[in-house]
């Protein structure tokens, strides 16, 4: 009975000591790209955090959350161009996975809202976590998104203004009519404060159209009605959001050449 009890007590410590292990491991930051894990609402979740060689805990940086399109992953698109512009540019850049076949991110009016995934609070969760590991400045944490992202970027933006500085959607809309909810229109709703917005949309683009669409069963909503519902909350003459500095927009307008 004793043996067993001992070897009961050594696996344990054995257990502990590992899970101790891969928290050190993860915890640890270096320069570069590395894939981490969250559990979020029992789903494990992907993403990609790269830190950039001018990184020290003793400075806070700026941080550029990175959601991809529909099919798409964090991983591709951090490499079109974005890890670079980190190293550039001295950011942190976390570029997360969404959920679903095909993969999309759940903004409540695109492809993604028939997902029971709250990708509001797992993102939410995930700033949290970064920002505890790393030296982040949270006056300069933005949002950058393509499509489906572009429309998460909308939707936090709106949600989590107290987190977020500045979004750049790419090809994103606020808002839809819904076919399948006998055209009820889902948008985003108003935000606490002003966050500012560089809107990034081409007028042929035919999935979102830049107008809006018609006939379809989900009709998007005009692009420029994003702008105005962020960055003036209260109505037209409002000014931007104060946390949307310099660097921080800088990071955004990469988002032309690199999304």
């Amino acid at each position: 009975m004793a043996k067993l009890l001992v070897g009961c007590l050594l696996s344990v410590a054995l257990v502990v000591a590992a899970g101790r292990e891969q928290l050190r491991a993860e915890d640890k930051v270096t320069p570069g790209t590395q894939e981490q894990t969250l559990v979020h609402d029992k789903l494990t979740r992907k993403y990609q955090l790269h830190v950039p060689p001018s990184y020290r805990p003793t400075k806070p940086v700026p941080l550029v959350l990175l959601l991809h399109g529909q099919k798409g992953t964090g991983l591709n698109l951090l490499r079109k161009g974005w890890a670079e512009k980190a190293d550039r540019e001295g950011f942190v850049a976390v570029a997360p996975d969404a959920t679903g076949d095909p993969s999309a991110w759940n903004s409540g009016y695109n492809h993604g809202r028939n997902l029971a995934v709250d990708d509001v609070a797992f993102l939410r969760t995930l700033l949290d976590r970064v920002e505890g590991r790393l030296a982040i400045d949270p006056k300069r944490v933005s949002v950058a998104g393509l499509s489906s992202g572009a429309m998460m970027s909308y939707r936090l933006a709106a949600e989590l203004s107290d987190l977020i500085a500045a979004v750049g959607p790419v090809a994103g809309s606020i808002g839809a009519s819904l076919k399948d909810r006998d055209g009820e229109v889902v948008r985003i709703p108003d935000p606490k404060g002003p966050v500012s917005v560089i809107a990034i949309h081409g007028k042929a683009d035919t999935h979102v159209p830049y107008e809006g669409s018609k006939n379809r069963p989900v009709n998007f909503l005009p692009t420029f009605e994003g702008r105005r519902r962020l960055s003036t909350p209260d109505g037209p003459g409002q000014r931007e959001s104060p946390r949307g500095t310099k660097a921080a927009k800088a990071a955004l307008a990469a988002s032309a050449g690199t999304l």
